[in-house]
């Protein structure tokens, strides 16, 4: 259930076919995640030291189809993509991340179901991170064009953040644990998955 909620948002945005809102605790600042690795916001990608280097690397991972990254969060990119990885159009899309809540999980955090022994099960002091992902396509005339202009590689001078909010972005959260070596994903999940209420218990 959990990893499907996941999984299911953050492709619909990635094939850009894509309620609750606690306070940004990040002042509504948007962090870049680029799929060519060239343009984040993040200089902590792949080193999860905290959660939100965790989150970056996770969607990194996701977006670049890079299993290293995955490895380093603990998430099992083979497992759920299998040998699959992004095309070179869904590349030139940069993808948006906001934190909107954030919350140490205390035993009244954890709804019945969620908790127990397994890794994936939450557990007190676990961290959960609520974010708004938006993707921003590329111009799509432009990606055309470039494919057949041969004094042009493909998508050259077609990205951009234009389009972001042309398509619905989706709410997702994500549970996060300290290991050794850094933070590690317990589980992702959409807006569906958690109980009514969960962002707003205090």
């Amino acid at each position: 259930m959990a990893m499907t909620g996941r999984i299911l948002a953050a492709a619909v945005v990635a094939v850009l076919i894509s309620v609750i809102t606690p306070a940004p605790v990040l002042a509504d600042e948007f962090r870049v995640i680029d799929p060519m690795g060239k343009e984040d916001t993040s200089r902590c990608i792949g080193d999860p030291r905290t959660p939100l280097c965790a989150l970056e690397t996770l969607y990194a991972c996701i977006y670049r189809g890079d299993i290293s990254l995955c490895d380093k969060v603990g998430y099992d990119h083979q497992a759920v993509f299998g040998n699959r990885r992004p095309g070179a159009y869904a590349k030139l899309s940069y993808h948006r991340i906001r934190e909107t809540g954030r919350k140490t999980l205390g035993a009244a955090d954890i709804p019945p179901g969620f908790g127990g022994a397994g890794p994936k099960k939450w557990r007190t002091g676990d961290i959960a991170i609520q974010i708004y992902l938006e993707g921003c396509p590329p111009h799509d005339q432009c990606v055309t064009q470039s494919r057949n202009d041969p004094n042009r590689y493909y998508g050259e001078g077609c990205r951009g953040f234009h389009r972001c909010t042309e398509f619905p972005g989706v709410y997702l959260t994500e549970v996060f644990r300290r290991a050794p070596g850094g933070w590690r994903s317990v589980g992702g999940y959409g807006a569906d998955d958690l109980p009514a209420g969960f962002w707003k218990r205090k």
